[in-house]
């Protein structure tokens, strides 16, 4: 009782482990998620329609750019567009 709960916040989960915790945000860190996810928005809201694009991945290990890469089949080109979609964190 007395709670707000809107769709901005959502809810990942639940995890087994600390780990599968640490090996989905760093899925979430890649340039192949932030690319899928911005395609799925087409607006400036952000709800569970967003990450429609999204395929589900494995938890039990941490996931890189170049493994998502090579597990979706991913050319070149496609390579070469989202990196350049997607600056760099620093």
């Amino acid at each position: 009782m007395g709670d707000v709960c809107t769709e901005t916040f959502l809810f990942l989960g639940p995890f087994k482990s600390k780990e599968e915790q640490m090996n989905c945000k760093s899925y979430i860190d890649t340039s192949f998620f932030k690319v899928l996810l911005y395609y799925g928005k087409g607006t400036m809201h952000v709800n569970k329609d967003v990450f429609s694009l999204l395929p589900l991945v494995d938890f039990s290990h941490p996931w890189t750019d170049e493994m998502l890469y090579e597990k979706y089949g991913l050319d070149k080109d496609e390579i070469a567009f989202i990196e350049s979609m997607i600056r760099p964190m620093e």
